[in-house]
């Protein structure tokens, strides 16, 4: 995956890693309420997106997230 510093479109220089994150909320079985969202799981992956509407190819891996993604964990 390329990692942008600018949009390739527009240039903007302000652009937002949308990542998909696996959680594990915990339901009760009886009420079906939620007790806790539960931490993340697992990273499905990510992409990159632009005010202007541009979006980068989506990844499926842990390993080509964005290393500012992978150095906050």
């Amino acid at each position: 995956m390329n990692q942008y510093e600018e949009c390739p479109e527009c240039g903007n220089k302000q652009l937002i890693i949308e990542g998909e994150e696996v959680s594990r909320p915990r339901y009760s079985a009886k009420t079906g309420k939620l007790i806790s969202k539960g931490h993340c799981f697992h990273t499905n992956g990510c992409q990159y997106t632009c005010c202007c509407g541009w979006f980068s190819e989506p990844t499926k891996y842990h390993e080509s997230l964005p290393e500012i993604i992978t150095n906050r964990r």
